[in-house]
């Protein structure tokens, strides 16, 4: 609350020299401590005239700020009111969906390359919300670790997953090796007792455990908890599968293989894309295939959607892949 300041430039200033300020290095047991800050900023009269107003808008600013990086202020404008009543709104139709029953899982097909058979097949979440738009998952698992929603939507995914590739199995259409993969986000997977709420959700779907592979990004592993960890050990006794999501080629990568039991390597779209014609990205995937084949790691090709692509990918050793062809 600054009540004597007469000019937004005075104002500005005051936030970057507290950014300033907040950004020196603490030291804390003899360690070097970096924090940031994110500052939002309302003016009165310009964006309200009583507290609650003002602290409201500042804080929306705020939020906005951090959103798009943090370390910086963010003066409050009408525009933003704008979207967080929005999102508030898409927030509590997503609440009614799950009640509802309304999220929809579309299933891609894995295919064994050598073989040219399906193998398995990856949920993919979809919801037609109540504009008639189908809204992605790029847009839905944000928003629903957001707002509180990610636990039991995810839970709603691996038990309809389950549930469809134990009536798969049960009709006769596969075989007898099937997989089902399921993505688990970050959030979800530091929740405790994770690892009993799949062995329960397995059991009860009465499928064996070794048909799911459960799909983990590499961000999720930079931010190994103990909580992490204890899901980690608990799924793998139950002989689920874990796949390494969206693998690149940097270090930490290989720090992961090393120190996780992963089964699987999920190479990202973003090497397959224009394979076999871009030099760059051929040799990228070639060395990602020689990698795990050396580590006994089946390798699965992403977002696959021309026979040239398939041809490359077949003659250096990737297992399976996945795409719109």
């Amino acid at each position: 609350n600054l009540p004597d300041i007469r000019s937004s430039v005075n104002l500005f200033q005051i936030a970057k020299k507290m950014l300033s300020a907040i950004t020196l290095p603490i030291e804390l047991d003899g360690h070097e401590l970096h924090l940031t800050a994110s500052i939002g900023i309302a003016l009165s009269p310009e964006h309200g005239t009583d507290a609650d107003t003002l602290v409201r808008n500042a804080n929306i600013a705020m939020y906005n700020a951090k959103s798009v990086g943090g370390n910086r202020h963010q003066v409050f404008i009408e525009k933003m009111n704008e979207q967080v009543q929005q999102q508030v709104q898409l927030e509590e139709e997503m609440w009614r969906a799950l009640g509802r029953n309304e999220f929809v899982l579309f299933y891609q097909p894995v295919i064994d390359l050598t073989a040219g058979l399906i193998v398995g097949a990856e949920a993919l979440l979809r919801w037609p919300n109540t504009h008639g738009e189908w809204i992605s998952p790029a847009e839905l698992i944000p928003l629903s670790e957001k707002c509180g929603l990610i636990a039991p939507l995810s839970e709603w995914v691996l038990t309809e997953a389950c549930a469809q590739l134990q009536a798969w199995h049960e009709n006769g259409h596969l075989s007898n090796d099937f997989t089902m993969a399921v993505n688990l986000s970050s959030r979800h997977f530091a929740t405790p007792g994770l690892a009993a709420i799949i062995t329960d959700t397995v059991e009860h779907a009465e499928i064996d455990p070794r048909w799911l592979h459960l799909d983990i990004s590499e961000a999720m592993l930079t931010g190994i908890n103990e909580a992490i960890i204890s899901n980690f050990e608990g799924i793998k006794r139950t002989g689920s599968k874990f796949s390494l999501d969206d693998f690149s080629t940097g270090f930490s990568s290989l720090g992961y293989l090393r120190n996780y039991p992963i089964d699987l390597l999920k190479i990202d779209r973003a090497y397959t894309k224009n394979l076999p014609e871009d030099a760059d990205n051929a040799a990228i995937v070639t060395t990602i295939i020689a990698m795990a084949n050396s580590l006994n790691l089946t390798v699965v090709a992403k977002g696959i959607e021309s026979d040239a692509q398939v041809d490359f990918l077949k003659s250096n050793g990737c297992h399976q892949a996945q795409g719109f062809l």
